[in-house]
């Protein structure tokens, strides 16, 4: 639970950096909306779904498996390296 607070925490900040704004919290959809209006179109749709991907495992009450939390910080090191290059 830890990791997938640390991981939303993480691609929230990025998402708000790229998009050169200031919070905590932000939903997919507001992820999405962001990216696109401050040119980061092509990144928008796979940064939202990430980070909703990252909500459903925190959210679920069941905790992701090795190999799906390896994957999560693995693409969320990714994209955030998109974000913030």
């Amino acid at each position: 639970q830890a990791t997938l607070t640390a991981l939303h925490q993480a691609l929230t900040a990025a998402i708000l950096a790229a998009a050169g704004r200031t919070g905590a919290a932000l939903t997919w959809k507001e992820a999405r909306s962001l990216l696109k209006a401050c040119g980061q179109s092509a990144a928008a749709e796979p940064a939202a779904e990430l980070l909703a991907q990252i909500e459903s495992h925190k959210f679920s009450g069941t905790a992701a498996n090795a190999a799906r939390l390896n994957a999560l910080i693995a693409e969320t090191r990714a994209m955030v390296g998109k974000l913030l290059p």
